[in-house]
């Protein structure tokens, strides 16, 4: 498919999908914690250790097929020629540094970034192309092909007037009105977010900012989403221009590097290189600034009282990294800006316009829209490409088995966490007014059958006919529903409910109401009514005001 009919082929999709990944689990993962399941981990295991000595048994009869390795091994040769690519990297360092990366100027192993390292004839354009890219972490490494400031290539900075000498071959490719609006991007669990790099990946882009470095999954689930709540990243552009190179002639630094690559493979050698030189060379990048903020909202603002809409938060996020007025009080409450940040440019200026002055001095990249694998590189060796291409599909391989195995962790841990004790609160409705009692409600283990609260429900004025309050767990998906017994004859029961309140209508008096709630907050103020709200953050976390860095006064 020609990249440019992408967008129009995404439309398509959801009329006939196709799966593009499949994780496998054991069948006892599914099952809740009971002796069940523990059973069925015994059996499976037995059946794996069963293979496995077939396994061993079937590797020693190919050993008698012929004789060992010899003992000599080129372990030396290879201590020699790593020496020789440590020495090799060393050297291009000095003749390549620095280039662009996704917050400013920058260069592999120092911690100096920005300004400070400029080069010093400072009319020549900063390197935004030809960088090497490890694909399955985003790290952005050495550049590997020649640049020749010869020629007429020039770029004009729109704001300072300024001319810029851009190396030969690299284009700049035209700028449209769309590069530069804010884009948003929710996620509501880890895996929609780890799976923002797979799909960079498959559309053979990458993006920069918080995208820029791929996260573990199981990380990314303990600092976003372990709290009830979910992320969204909007990312503000400013673009400077955008560049290409179709010539991919390599520098002598990369090409020494490759040189020295051997015929016969040697996963050593070979990872070594991908770890100086990474994956794939970039083709197409966009330049630039970007204001970034990383929202946290509680995850019930789509389904409790005061609902909005997924158009809704897409509208607030960009009113939010604009600085416009949200009009809307129940997302204000619900959300964090937990991280707002500029990208390129000089971080000590206070004033956007000025800041924006600044970009053309120490740009970062906002996007890498092409790349190619260092095994489609023309000056490469036959050998060597099949070498590299087997190594970068073993790396890709390696990072898929992590994120499955970290994506299994997690299942895990949600399905063991779901059927866990739970904090929240009962409300009674007792003559018109609600009652809020704290309360912590037992395990799936302990309460399926049911378990009794320490509150009574009164169905009239004689004290000795109140009635316990009880509640049940579901022992398949852990969820709690409220249970009482009003009469001999008469046993209510609420819904099952993850989040909100489990409600019972007595149709009695004092206790007109009865609520079992997890994962929501309870509200007094309403006469004649218990009324269970999506949580709100501390007013000072939302308060945007603070977190704002710029201003045009």
């Amino acid at each position: 498919m020609n990249p440019s009919e992408w967008e129009k082929w995404i439309s398509t999709i959801k009329i006939q999908p196709r799966p593009i990944s499949y994780r496998l689990i054991s069948l006892n993962e599914i099952l809740p914690e009971s002796d069940r399941r523990n059973a069925l981990k015994v059996a499976i295991d037995y059946i794996l250790k069963i293979a496995e000595t077939d396994n061993h048994n079937y590797i020693e009869q190919l050993k008698k097929l012929r004789d060992l390795p010899k003992k000599n091994c080129t372990r030396n040769k290879i201590r020699i020629r790593r020496a020789e690519s440590t020495v090799n990297i060393a050297e291009a360092k000095k003749g390549l540094c620095p280039y662009i990366g996704y917050k400013g100027i920058e260069c592999i192993g120092s911690k100096t970034i920005g300004r400070a390292l400029i080069a010093e004839n400072a009319s020549r354009l900063p390197i935004g192309v030809g960088m090497t890219l490890d694909i399955t972490t985003g790290r952005l490494l050495l550049p590997a092909l020649e640049y020749i400031y010869r020629g007429n290539n020039y770029w004009t900075d729109p704001i300072t007037k300024i001319i810029y000498q851009a190396p030969r071959g690299v284009t700049f490719s035209a700028i449209n009105s769309n590069d530069n609006n804010p884009i948003s991007r929710v996620f509501l669990t880890a895996a929609e977010l780890s799976n923002e790099w797979k799909y960079e990946k498959l559309r053979g882009s990458w993006l920069g900012g918080e995208f820029g470095h791929s996260k573990s999954l199981l990380d990314i689930f303990s600092k976003f989403f372990s709290k009830n709540q979910a992320i969204a990243i909007t990312q503000k552009p400013n673009v400077l221009y955008r560049l290409r190179i179709e010539n991919l002639q390599l520098n002598k630094y990369a090409r020494e590097a490759i040189e020295n690559l051997p015929i016969v493979y040697d996963e050593t050698l070979y990872n070594d290189f991908l770890q100086n030189w990474g994956t794939h060379i970039v083709q197409q990048s966009l330049i630039g600034g970007m204001h970034e903020q990383q929202v946290l909202f509680k995850d019930c603002i789509f389904s409790f009282n005061g609902a909005i809409t997924s158009n809704n938060l897409n509208d607030y996020l960009k009113k939010d990294i604009l600085n416009e007025t949200l009009g809307n009080n129940f997302y204000a409450d619900r959300r964090k800006i937990f991280v707002d940040q500029w990208l390129g440019g000089d971080p000590t200026e206070k004033n956007e316009t000025r800041w924006q002055q600044t970009l053309v001095a120490n740009p970062a990249l906002l996007k890498i829209e092409e790349y190619v694998p260092w095994s489609d590189v023309i000056e490469i060796d036959s050998n060597v490409r099949t070498n590299l291409r087997r190594i970068i599909q073993s790396r890709t391989a390696v990072a898929d088995k992590i994120r499955i195995d970290e994506e299994n962790q997690l299942n895990e841990q949600r399905i063991n966490g779901s059927f866990m004790i739970r904090e929240g609160s009962i409300g009674l409705l007792n003559n018109g007014k609600c009652e809020i009692i704290p309360a912590t409600f037992g395990s799936v283990k302990d309460c399926s059958e049911g378990c009794p609260t320490n509150t009574q429900i009164r169905i009239n004025s004689d004290f000795f006919d109140n009635q316990q309050l009880w509640y049940v767990r579901d022992d398949t998906t852990g969820f709690i529903r409220a249970r009482a017994r009003i009469d001999a004859q008469t046993v209510l029961e609420g819904p099952m409910i993850n989040a909100g309140c489990s409600s019972i209508d007595t149709g009695r008096d004092p206790t007109r109401s009865a609520h079992i709630c997890v994962s929501c907050d309870l509200v007094s103020s309403f006469t004649n009514q218990c009324v269970y709200v999506c949580p709100t953050y501390p007013s000072s976390s939302g308060n945007f005001d603070i977190l704002q860095k710029f201003s045009d006064i």
